[in-house]
């Protein structure tokens, strides 16, 4: 049998007197319902779901949701998830991703006159060197140099495509990285971060 939660209560939630939730499980193991009893002042309110598989429901991969919050999740051919839903009735997040499974793009849906989106390339052996992403109406783009020389490929520092400008240098110290905030010459004292939480997060002024 396997070890899956299957009830779980909490009092004093978010103002509520109490929230229940439960969980029924097919007999692969996959969730098939999910139910959660939040208890105010007046008498409990259920709210459940009960979700389908692909694949006529063998398969492991979710594909929609129906009852309370009622959802649709479509996938690519290797498994992805490439839509999935948002908070509100109108519009989906969509997902693209490239053959090695490795994002190629997204989309946010914040609301009807408004869609945040990311866009990313890679190299042939996989390295992210390009990001767009556009936020609110804004698009911010990035090209990464990608040191490849080495047994790992190393970060080397991130360029402004609109102007050219350098935004962010990084520096290796025993294989953690480290970045500057700012551009190594526009800052004084320059000050390195610990990026990859290699030790105890410090700045050091040079």
């Amino acid at each position: 049998m396997m070890s899956q939660l299957t009830y779980a209560k909490a009092a004093n939630v978010g103002g509520h007197e109490y929230i229940e939730e439960s969980y029924t499980y097919a007999e692969d193991g996959n969730v098939s319902q999910f139910t959660k009893t939040t208890k105010d002042a007046a008498d409990p309110v259920d709210a459940t779901n009960t979700y389908g598989y692909t694949n006529g429901g063998v398969s492991d991969l979710m594909d929609a949701a129906t009852g309370a919050e009622p959802f649709t999740l479509d996938t690519d051919e290797n498994g992805n998830t490439t839509k999935l839903p948002t908070d509100t009735t109108v519009g989906n997040d969509v997902i693209e991703y490239n053959w090695d499974n490795k994002l190629r793009s997204a989309e946010k849906y914040v609301d009807a006159s408004r869609t945040d989106s990311i866009a990313v390339k890679y190299d042939p052996m996989g390295n992210r060197v390009w990001k767009s992403s556009t936020v609110d109406g804004e698009t911010t783009s990035r090209k990464f140099i990608v040191d490849i020389s080495g047994g790992l490929p190393t970060l080397l520092c991130e360029i402004d495509t609109s102007d050219g400008s350098l935004k962010k240098s990084y520096v290796w110290i025993d294989d953690c990285r480290w970045t500057t905030d700012e551009v190594f010459k526009t800052v004084m004292p320059q000050a390195f971060h610990n990026f990859d939480f290699c030790s105890l997060i410090f700045d050091i002024a040079l």
